[in-house]
């Protein structure tokens, strides 16, 4: 769950180590080698030996495949000759007594290249290296050097890289590598350099060399101004004493602070709409079936996912500037999107700048297994679809969800998924991606809401998703039920423990208990692109190309109108950092802007002459009992006002007679809640507005 924390803090991860000593003379150190193995313990073998040696010459300790693969690996490795480790087990070796402060080296040669074995350093008991094997022939060195007493290190600034102007929660992530329990620690950050803001934590109790805490400090940073800023953060005074080691104390990270996207969605609600395509075919739009924002949001930087074929996999297109008259396009398809972006149904940035897509197949691997689920990748374009040497640029991918058919960020690394094949709403939190193109996925964590009940529509209308962060409801698109649910991601608790799929989990578990309800469920034929702003929440129907503003505040929820684009196929839609709505549509192969009505321009040229340009605004719309016309920038007129229902029969007509700014009410008492009409007009100027009466 996304929850923020102030002066307490939470224990992410918890690894106590059995301290077993060996019994070492003096000026040696007991060091402990742990393997675990991922799903093909027989592709790898280990050796470990002292520096100025070399694996096979000086091994003081070896493990794994040592017949087939051995220190250089010879592609001759074959499960079925049974050498080797077991798939998915841990191996322990020693302790053995090393020279203190020695340099040592371990040879991890994984014959397939494509990495696997998680190798830890144990020094008297403490793990104190951690090294992932990636490819083939990977040397790691470590010291046989006991921990220091109090050595605290900052792991990490969890604070989002964009901000728009207001209170900026400054968190981060602490990990103890020292040999004694952290009972306090002060928190202290800074901005481009100036005067620094201190916090110290007490009470705390994280323990040796195996808690990693998460802390939002309780002093916010107010951004006044929009730009680039750098925030530095340390941690000092472990358990009031100074910190042995100051080298892992300290980082920084740029944070940019832009302007709140303007919410212009009630503008849609005219008649003047004017569409601007943005992108075809010609800039590599091939069934485009999402879309989304960097989350750096002045780059305006839009990515567009295709569905293209499945044996191909799916590919992106990026617009940089998207929308401006310097825009620039880049298509890309990573080597392994057969795979890892099979028939993709959406796309959706996290804060920290990472993507995950939905996979729309019921097998990643083409067949008859149902090997799939979401798939988390880099938006750094030399990482993305790039060779890595193993498979494909991904960063992740958790294969418990055929038939994804919508995704939606919630922080860092987890992400909310519809699960097509088995009918509900999953939680995959990849939590440490394994690196691009690697394939150990043994820390994902699956959460199942199976009292969710939701229906794919088919194969080529995904049902979207969006969260709402502010108030924390996950809307979802349930496309085959024609209606729209949201859930309360707040709530629920694990109710059993669920076996996977082909894959070692960290946890994978079935929740229960969880608030959700229906909240549309008539007027939508083939429901599937999904966006909130405040309390208007967008979908688009696929069948006909419409987009259905409702009122979210309202119980039950109202149809405020609907924009009309006359062109079925439209899958996602967004309202990007403008404010502005967009959208691609799957049929056209585009991605569309709508703009909303211009500020209404008058006849009389006299008055634009003056500069004065007239205005009308009519508030609270939605209305209830009464209506203010406020008008300004008008000379001495006589105006008339008149109300139309969708029929177009005049209901009222009503002259004003104004003067400069001023303002008029109207009583709605007599005519009953839904959509109307109202003209404002003169001899030479006329506007029409849109207004909702509900009660």
């Amino acid at each position: 769950m996304k929850t923020f924390y102030s002066l307490v803090l939470l224990p992410l991860l918890c690894i106590i180590p059995a301290l077993v000593h060996a019994q070492c003379t003096a000026g040696e150190t007991p060091v402990t080698i742990q393997i675990e193995t991922d799903d093909y313990g027989y592709e790898g073998y280990w050796a470990l030996y002292p520096d100025g040696s070399s694996c096979g010459a000086g091994n003081i300790a070896s493990g794994g495949n040592a017949t087939q693969v051995g220190c250089n690996g010879a592609g001759q490795q074959d499960a079925s000759m049974g050498f080797g480790y077991g798939n998915n087990q841990t191996y322990t070796s020693g302790p053995h007594c090393l020279t203190s402060g020695a340099a040592y080296h371990i040879k991890y040669v994984d014959d397939y290249n494509d990495g696997g074995f998680d190798i830890t350093v144990l020094i008297e008991g403490l793990p104190l290296y951690e090294f992932d094997g990636n490819g083939n022939n990977s040397i790691f060195t470590f010291e046989a050097t006991p921990a220091l007493e109090l050595n605290a290190g900052l792991i990490g600034i969890t604070t989002a890289g964009f901000h728009v102007i207001s209170d900026v929660p400054v968190s981060g992530k602490i990990f103890n590598y020292g040999s004694a329990t952290i009972t306090s620690i002060s928190i202290n950050y800074s901005i481009n350099g100036g005067n620094p803001v201190s916090q110290n934590l007490s009470g705390l109790s994280i323990l040796p060399y195996g808690e990693e805490y998460e802390f939002t400090s309780s002093y916010f940073w107010y951004a006044q101004d929009t730009g680039t800023y750098t925030l530095k953060v340390w941690t000092s005074n472990v358990n009031g004493e100074t910190d042995m080691d100051t080298s892992n104390d300290t980082l920084q990270k740029t944070i940019v602070i832009g302007t709140p996207v303007p919410d212009l969605v009630d503008q849609y609600l005219e008649d003047t709409l004017t569409f601007t395509v943005i992108g075809d075919a010609s800039d590599g739009l091939n069934k485009p079936r999402d879309l989304d924002f960097h989350p750096t949001l002045t780059k305006y930087e839009l990515w567009v996912i295709n569905e293209d074929t499945e044996n191909s996999g799916g590919s992106t297109v990026t617009f940089y500037n998207a929308g401006k008259g310097e825009q620039t396009e880049l298509w890309k398809r990573d080597g392994n999107a057969w795979h890892f972006m099979s028939l993709p149904t959406a796309i959706a940035f996290s804060e920290n700048t990472n993507f995950a897509t939905s996979t729309g197949v019921y097998d990643a691997n083409h067949g008859t297994g149902h090997f799939t689920g979401p798939a988390l990748w880099s938006s750094d374009m030399s990482i993305y679809a790039e060779p890595s040497g193993g498979n494909g640029s991904h960063l992740d991918m958790i294969h418990q969800s055929p038939y994804s058919m919508g995704i939606a960020a919630e922080r860092d690394n987890a992400f909310w998924v519809f699960d097509g094949d088995a009918g509900n709403i999953v939680r995959y939190d990849f939590r440490k991606d394994h690196g691009p193109g690697n394939d150990d996925h043994r820390d994902g964590l699956v959460w199942r809401y199976t009292e969710v009940q939701v229906q794919k529509l088919n194969n080529a209308v995904p049902s979207h998703l969006v969260l709402d962060e502010q108030k924390k409801w996950l809307y979802i698109v349930d496309g085959g039920n024609q209606r729209v649910l949201r859930m309360d991601i707040t709530t629920g608790h694990p109710s059993a423990n669920l076996t996977p799929y082909a894959e070692p989990l960290a946890e994978y578990k079935r929740y229960s208990g969880v608030t959700w309800e229906a909240i549309i469920t008539t007027g939508l034929s083939q429901p599937c692109g999904i966006d909130i702003m405040g309390d208007r929440l967008l979908v688009s129907d696929y069948s006909n190309g419409d987009i259905i503003i409702y009122d979210i505040s309202l119980q039950p929820v109202v149809e405020l109108g609907r924009i009309h684009t006359g062109q079925p196929g439209i899958q996602g839609i967004k309202i990007g950092p403008d404010g502005l709505i967009w959208y691609v549509n799957r049929t056209t192969n585009e991605v569309v802007r709508i703009e909303g009505p211009k500020e209404e321009t008058p006849v009389n040229t006299a008055i634009s002459e003056e500069n004065h340009q007239p205005h009308v605004s009519i508030s609270p719309n939605p209305a209830d009992e009464k209506a203010r016309i406020a008008f300004t920038g008008f000379s001495n007129e006589k105006l008339h006002a008149e109300l139309f229902d969708l029929a177009g029969r005049s209901l009222f007509r009503k002259c004003i007679c104004i003067s400069g700014n001023s303002a008029a009410e109207l009583d709605l008492n007599d005519y009953p809640p839904g959509s109307y009409f109202m003209v404002i007009s003169s001899v030479d100027y006329t506007v029409t507005k849109k207004i909702f009466i509900q009660r």
